[in-house]
């Protein structure tokens, strides 16, 4: 009785919709693999502001990249392969997209509290004409809730994270 068919159905003798109802019975699906996937990471100066200097990322197909510098943000994005559709996926995408949407248009941040869960925007190329590419970014702390520094031992993986002396990251050492 709690459904849009509550109307429809006189006699309840089996859990099948009745005839009435078949129109509604097909389901079909978003198509959701329209966005080639691509992960990323940025490296910062932690001083009074958070500086990004280092941008490392790898395609779906597994070609990895990077760009150093002040300009490495835009540089990433003025690099991203020729796809109309890419979703940039970051562990703690909540602190990367940051460094990234100064450089979109219509974004759209989805909140809780004062995380991004998620944001979407639109970058044209300057030199494909302005062409448009709509991105994605997504959170994967929200799928695999822990740090990076325990996947190794969680899935069983020959890896470990590195430790990041911070404080000897300064502009002058960058430099």
């Amino acid at each position: 009785m709690n459904t849009q068919f509550y109307d429809k159905a006189v006699e309840y003798s089996t859990l099948e919709y009745p005839n009435t109802c078949i129109e509604f019975k097909t389901f079909k699906s978003k198509e959701t693999n329209d966005y080639y996937k691509m992960f990323f990471d940025f490296e910062t100066l932690t001083n009074k502001t958070h500086k990004p200097y280092l941008v490392r990322y790898e395609t779906e197909e597994g070609e990895k990249k990077e760009h150093i510098g002040e300009t490495c943000a835009i540089d990433m994005l003025n690099d991203l392969p020729h796809k109309p559709n890419i979703m940039l996926i970051a562990h703690n995408a909540n602190y990367d997209c940051r460094f990234l949407l100064q450089y979109l248009a219509r974004d759209k941040t989805l909140v809780k509290g004062s995380r991004i869960l998620t944001c979407s925007g639109v970058f044209y190329r300057f030199q494909d004409n302005k062409q448009p590419i709509n991105i994605k970014i997504k959170d994967s702390l929200k799928i695999i809730n822990m740090p990076l520094r325990k996947f190794g031992v969680s899935f069983n993986l020959d890896v470990s994270k590195e430790i990041m002396p911070y404080p000897i990251y300064t502009q002058e050492n960058i430099n």
